[in-house]
Parts: C-alpha cells; sequence; structure tokens
C-alpha cells in the first residue's frame, strides 16, 4: 500500500562542494515556477523550496515516495541539466527521518556554523513563499509549526546557539587575520541582502571606516551604507572598486560571476602586485574560481569558510541534548501523523458499520415492526450506540499499535472483515 510521508531532497554542504551546490540552486524568481511544478507533479501534494548558501532542499507531502522522487529528478533533468552521477550528491529521507532532518535545519544544528541563527529564518521564509503561492496545507504546515516549536525550545533550554558567529562574522574574522586590521583597509562589499547586512555590521564593529558597498537594488545599498558609515556605490563601478581594494567580500545572490577570468587578469595587472584578498560567501559564486590561481590574489569561497571553523561549535553535551530532544520529538510527531491518518479508515469504518446496523434494523422492522415511534427511536439509538463502541474498540487497537507493520496488518483485516472499498491511508513511520 502507498503510504502519504513526509519527504526531503536536497543537497547541502555535507553531501557536495560548492561547485556541484551553486549548479542547483533556485533563484528567488524562479522558486514561485518550481513550487507550481512539484505540487502538480506526480507523487507530491505539498512543496516547499529551500534555497540558501547551505543547501537546496526539496520538503515535500509525498503520496508516493517512488513517484515523488521521481518527479524531482525530472524537474533537475530539465532544468539545471542534472547527470545521472550527480544524483549521488543528493539525499532523499523520507518518513521520520525527514522529520529529524527538518527539525535540525531549523535548529542551526546542520549549519556550517552548528547553532546558526540564520537557519531557522531562512526556512521561514521558505515557507512563507510556499504558502503564498499555495504549495502547503495541512501536513507541511504542521511540519514546519512543529519545526519551528522544537527550534525555539533547543535554543531556549541549550547551548548550541553561538551569539555572534555566523558564516559573514568568519568572513571578516579571517580578512582580520590576514590584514591584522581593517581599519585603515579599502573594502568593497558585494550584496546588501540580509548576508552583506550582517557582514558590513561586523566589518564596522571591527573598525572597517572604508567601506563600499554595491547591490543591485542601488537604494538597498544606500540605506545598507548609511548604517555602517559607508558610500554606495553603483553596480556598473564595480571593476573599478575592485582594482583600488583591499578586501572585497562578496555576498550577492546572483545567477553567475561578477568577476570573470579575463576582468581579474587586467585588475591584477592594474594593480602591479598589490594583495587582493577576495572572501566570497554567495552561492552560486559572484567570483569566478579560477581566479584562485591569480598571482597576488587570495580567494576564499564558502568551502574554505567551511574549513577555516573546523571542529570548533557547541560542547559536546550540548549537542547531545538538543540531539536527542530532537530524536524525542519526531517520534512522537511521527506518531501523532500516523494517528491522524487512520482518521479516513475510522470514517469508513464507522460508516459500513451504520450501513450494516441499518440493513439488520430494517429487516428487523419488517419482522416484528410495527413500533411505537417511542420503541422504533430506542431502537435507533441502541444500534448506534453498539456500532460506535465497536467502532472506537477497534480504532483503540490500531491506535495503540506502535509497529508499523502491526498496525499495518491489523488495518488490513479491518478492511477485509468489513468489506471496506475506501483507500487506506496510513502514514510511515520509518
Amino acid at each position: 500500500m502507498l503510504e502519504p510521508s513526509l519527504m526531503v531532497i536536497g543537497i547541502n554542504f555535507h553531501t557536495a562542494p560548492v561547485a556541484v551546490r551553486e549548479r542547483f540552486w533556485v533563484a528567488p524568481a524562479k522558486r514561485r515556477e518550481i513550487l507550481s511544478y512539484l505540487t502538480e507533479a506526480e507523487g507530491i501534494e505539498e512543496a516547499l523550496v529551500l534555497a540558501t548558501c547551505k543547501r537546496t532542499e526539496f520538503v515535500l507531502w509525498a503520496n508516493d515516495a517512488t513517484l515523488a522522487a521521481n518527479s524531482v529528478l525530472r524537474l533537475l533533468s530539465s532544468a539545471y541539466s542534472l547527470q545521472l552521477c550527480e544524483w549521488e550528491h543528493f539525499y532523499r529521507l523520507l518518513g521520520e527521518d525527514a522529520l529529524i532532518h527538518v527539525f535540525r535545519v531549523a535548529s542551526g544544528l546542520d549549519s556550517i556554523v552548528s547553532g546558526d541563527p540564520e537557519a531557522v529564518v531562512h526556512l521561514q521564509q521558505a515557507w512563507q513563499e510556499a504558502q503564498k503561492a499555495n504549495c502547503t496545507g495541512r501536513y507541511l504546515d504542521s511540519v514546519l509549526q512543529k519545526a519551528f516549536s522544537v527550534s525555539d525550545s533547543i535554543r531556549q533550554h541549550s547551548d548550541v546557539e553561538q551569539p555572534g558567529i555566523s558564516i559573514a562574522s568568519v568572513a571578516v574574522e579571517t580578512a582580520k587575520e590576514i590584514f591584522d586590521s581593517l581599519e585603515n583597509r579599502q573594502i568593497v562589499l558585494i550584496g546588501a541582502g540580509r548576508m552583506g547586512e550582517l557582514a558590513a555590521g561586523f566589518l564596522a564593529n571591527q573598525g572597517a571606516k572604508s567601506i563600499r558597498v554595491l547591490d543591485r537594488v542601488f537604494e538597498r545599498a544606500l540605506e545598507l551604507a548609511q548604517k555602517v558609515g559607508g558610500t554606495a556605490v553603483p553596480c556598473e563601478d564595480l571593476l573599478e572598486e575592485i582594482a583600488n581594494a583591499d578586501l572585497v567580500i562578496g555576498c550577492a545572490a546572483v545567477a553567475g560571476p561578477l568577476i570573470n577570468e579575463q576582468q581579474a587578469q587586467r585588475i591584477v595587472r592594474q594593480r602591479k602586485g598589490k594583495l587582493l584578498c577576495i572572501i566570497d560567501v554567495g552561492l552560486p559564486r559572484n567570483v569566478a574560481a579560477g581566479i584562485r590561481d591569480l598571482d597576488g590574489v587570495f580567494l576564499y569561497d564558502l568551502d574554505d569558510i567551511r574549513k577555516t571553523i573546523g571542529q570548533s561549535g557547541p560542547g559536546k553535551s550540548a549537542m547531545l541534548v538538543a540531539e536527542n530532544t530532537i530524536a524525542g520529538e519526531a517520534k512522537e510527531f511521527q506518531r501523532n501523523l500516523s494517528r491522524e491518518h487512520i482518521i479516513p479508515l475510522i470514517v469508513t469504518l464507522r460508516e459500513r458499520l451504520d450501513q450494516l446496523c441499518e440493513i439488520e434494523l430494517q429487516a428487523f422492522r419488517r419482522e416484528r415492526g410495527p413500533f411505537l415511534r417511542e420503541q422504533d427511536h430506542l431502537l435507533t439509538e441502541l444500534t448506534s450506540r453498539i456500532t460506535q463502541g465497536l467502532a472506537m474498540s477497534l480504532v483503540r487497537q490500531l491506535k495503540e499499535v506502535p509497529e508499523k507493520s502491526e498496525q499495518q496488518h491489523m488495518a488490513d483485516a479491518v478492511h477485509r472483515l468489513f468489506h471496506l472499498e475506501a483507500e487506506k491511508e496510513l502514514v510511515s513511520s520509518k
């Protein structure tokens, strides 16, 4: 029997380098189209797309896991030219495993920086996008609400969150280590979005006085520059600004490199050996990867930042508490989903029992009737109580069975015994 279930198909910094991740990043302008495709595809009822610098994930409520996976595979093949060998970078999680993953993402435990407070913000934004596109409903909404509840609980009752530490802060700290001080350095910041805003704040806190901010929306660049005492610069002046910079931090969400190798070579010749440090935390990357090989250029991308962070993070005890909390919450929530999916069977069973009792009651009336109105009412009430008692007894047995296989055997038996024709719907509790 095919069972509706939560499903996550995705790629992240654990499973693929930045060069692979950026190929499958879903741009904001394309997300509504992707969501619409997914919710109309085979095997999928509800969908959410989470695309950040760390991951691209399709969070699905699937009525058929195999069909849902094939639908995502077709999407990636047609829209992103996925090669079969690249499919190995994608994880496919189902049921309780998918719940644990979503809860870990919301809690910042599946981030380059453990406990990253930005993780839950990104997930909330993805959920809002999916809701506006009418692509989530009863099931994904309940999963996301629970994920945010678990995230709040973990952040309040454990030490997994590292205040002030994020990818942006690590990028700025890396630059400080290279230059010793940022106070007299010419800095170009590409992108005035959430990541750019964080980076600008950290730069200002480290004493940076010359911050040149560029963004495709000039007004947004101007607003951020004013906050940190910097200068907003039009995007068309990007190459000129880089030619005069000591440090470039790329945070823009763009479809491809803003600086290619040929442009970088010309800039290097202009600089005549002066050191240029580029820290690119954009995905897709803001600068071409080949720039790394040019003399006088230090280039750091998200993979390099991840290595810089290394093994630092919350203590083992805090992580253990958080992981145990998530595992327990996922198991209980999965159990509740399983019970919820018994409801169609319960309704069908009750209707069938009422139908059988009505047939017998009509036969009894023909054989022993007619009855007084009050007597007939009592007979109807009695049969109703019998059907309710029988249905509730069977339902209680189904709900209290902890094992999925045994629960399924009982549900199958109920269907055979009472000749139920409605489709059986029990959620996978893997």
